[in-house]
């Protein structure tokens, strides 16, 4: 679902720190959705537009069932608008 960046993999590297004077760091990812979208293969991009279709459709669902809280009010009440 991912393909290397220019840097290549983690392996390709010198570990950050090691080096005299080096004050570079790693930031590991752990979502396809963290990844720069030239670093997503075909089926990468796939199952990030499925992820965010699913989560639409859970926040969709959620907002019918709490249409008549406490909250839902509150929110209206706020921003003029449903949450």
């Amino acid at each position: 679902m991912m393909i290397p960046s220019s840097a290549g993999y983690i392996e390709d590297v010198d570990i950050p720190g090691r080096q005299l004077g080096c004050m570079c760091h790693l930031i590991w990812l752990s979502r396809l959705t963290d990844l720069p979208d030239d670093m997503l293969t075909d089926l990468g991009k796939e199952a990030v537009m499925a992820s965010r279709e699913r989560a639409r459709q859970i926040m969709s669902e959620w907002e019918k069932e709490q249409e008549g809280s406490w909250i839902s009010r509150t929110l209206r009440n706020l921003f003029g608008r449903k949450p």
